[in-house]
C-alpha cells in the first residue's frame, strides 16, 4: 500500500516539476516584455501595492528558478 502511495505522490511531484519547467520554457521569450509593461504601469499608477507585487513577483520567479534547477541543494555544499 505504501509503495503505491509513494509512486502516486512521486508522479504528482514529477508532473508538477514538468509543468513548471514547461511554463518557463514557453513564457521565457515574453518575460522581458511583460516585465517592462508591468514596470511602466506600476510607475504610472504610483500605487504602493503594485510596487510590493512587482517586488514579490520578481523574487518569486527567482525562487522558482532555483527550485527548478535544484541549485539550492548545490549551494548548501559550497
Amino acid at each position: 500500500m505504501f509503495s503505491s502511495l509513494y509512486a502516486y505522490f512521486s508522479d504528482i511531484e514529477f508532473f508538477g516539476d514538468m509543468l513548471k519547467i514547461a511554463f518557463f520554457i514557453y513564457s521565457y521569450p515574453l518575460l522581458p516584455y511583460i516585465s517592462y509593461l508591468t514596470l511602466q504601469e506600476t510607475i504610472k499608477s504610483k500605487n504602493i501595492f503594485l510596487y510590493y507585487f512587482v517586488f514579490f513577483y520578481t523574487f518569486f520567479c527567482i525562487f522558482l528558478f532555483f527550485k527548478i534547477n535544484n541549485l539550492e541543494n548545490y549551494a548548501k555544499l559550497v
